[in-house]
């Protein structure tokens, strides 16, 4: 499934649902670097990531997704995030690029991490 973002209205923000649970993802736009940021937060206003810079090809919070011993983290959200692009070339995701040639790409996964809806 792809999350469309409006990069007009950024900073922007909506609600996301996961597996019964809601998230709230808030997009905003660091000028000095021209890169856009993620923030996930869950139903009880915790911040789960804050600031997480997009880059392509790479899940967004990949490194809280699992702990050591391969465990997928019960807090955030039993999905992978990705800006992904139609040719698979590496760019950096920006204003100029998110919604025209980068797209974030929402997979939801299982407890194995595994993708469920492929």
């Amino acid at each position: 499934m792809r999350i469309n973002v409006d990069v007009n209205k950024i900073p922007y923000e909506f609600k996301l649902k996961c597996l019964g649970k809601v998230f709230t993802l808030v997009f905003k736009h660091f000028i000095s670097n021209n890169s856009i940021y993620m923030d996930i937060i869950d139903e009880d206003e915790y911040y789960l990531l804050e600031n997480e810079k997009l880059i392509f090809g790479r899940a967004v919070g990949c490194y809280v997704q699992k702990d050591e011993q391969n465990n997928i983290n019960p807090h955030m959200p039993q999905a992978y995030i990705i800006p992904l692009n139609e040719h698979n070339k590496p760019c950096p995701v920006t204003l100029e690029t998110l919604g025209t040639s980068v797209f974030l790409e929402y997979f939801e996964i299982d407890q194995n991490g595994e993708f469920v809806n492929e």
